[in-house]
């Protein structure tokens, strides 16, 4: 057995929604993971009512139980129209600010496993937006699965027959290493490529091959002996790390593009709702669904 499936699953899948062409694109790579894996799915639409939060009004009190009504209501159809009155799958409604309330709903429920849709950019759902989308993902318990505008999901997802990990070799970026490793385990066939990205090129010849060489070398340590196999090839680039990773997930034709990302710390809202960051800026371009797992 590899050394990270006794501690990782994917048993618990949550899909975020609030009813939106955003949310909807993310539906097939949910249920693909969940045929996958066995899993069972989620359907969670958040019901964001801080504007009438701190009002006991009647009129207040009344506005919030026709949102949650209408939400209950919009649940049904979204779960009837797309298919996924399934056997293993349930539905929900949840009340809060969207990042913090899905986080305890990721422990309430143990889930393993976050999938939402993006905008990419700042749009009119608070939660599909870019930095919301980013907001979750630094902040969730799980790992996260963003599909964004230009993502395309195959018939057979959940499988990821080709996965692109882009690494700047750090702490955080390590993070997402066991996930690879995971899902290089329970699919055999998948192939991995390895990328890093830097924006600085060593200017003499040799120098620059000595640093290719050794980043090459360090890159495919990073990966279980067991599995290395399955490394289809390490590459080393100088360029903007974020048009890097577009452009080289589309030219392998990637199936998912993996990152291991910082936690937003005690400003989380502040630090991704101003400019978007690489990984955000990645998730508007990429031509698949892009894994965050969040560093501890």
């Amino acid at each position: 057995m590899n050394r990270c499936s006794a501690e990782i699953a994917i048993s618990n899948v949550l899909l975020t929604t609030d009813f939106s062409e955003e949310s909807v694109q993310a539906i097939d790579c949910a249920r693909g993971l969940c045929d996958q894996y066995g899993a069972t799915l989620h359907v969670v639409h958040v019901r964001d009512s801080f504007p009438y939060a701190l009002s006991a009004d009647a009129d207040v009190v009344a506005r919030i139980e026709e949102i949650r009504q209408k939400g209950k209501s919009q649940m049904r159809e979204f779960v009837r129209a797309h298919h996924l009155n399934r056997k293993r799958c349930g539905s929900t409604l949840i009340a809060g600010g969207p990042s913090v309330a899905i986080a305890k709903c990721t422990r309430k429920r143990e889930i393993n496993l976050v999938v939402l849709g993006s905008r990419g950019t700042a749009g009119r759902s608070r939660l599909f937006d870019g930095s919301m989308a980013e907001e979750i993902f630094r902040t969730a318990q799980c790992p996260v699965i963003v599909v964004g505008p230009k993502a395309r999901v195959d018939a057979d997802a959940g499988r990821f027959g080709r996965l692109l990990f882009a690494t700047d070799q750090s702490r955080a970026s390590r993070a997402a290493i066991p996930y690879i490793e995971f899902l290089l385990h329970e699919n055999p066939s998948s192939k991995l490529t390895v990328a890093h990205f830097a924006e600085e090129e060593c200017v003499n010849v040799y120098e620059r091959h000595q640093v290719r060489k050794r980043l090459e070398r360090e890159l495919t340590e990073m990966v279980d002996p067991g599995l290395r196999g399955q490394i289809e090839d390490v590459a080393v680039d100088s360029c903007a790390p974020n048009e890097g990773m577009v452009r080289m997930a589309d030219g392998f034709k990637a199936d998912l593009l993996v990152l291991g990302v910082r936690s937003g710390g005690a400003f989380t809202r502040a630090a991704t709702h101003g400019r978007h960051s690489i990984a955000a800026r990645v998730i508007s371009g990429a031509p698949c669904p892009v894994l965050t797992v969040r560093a501890a």
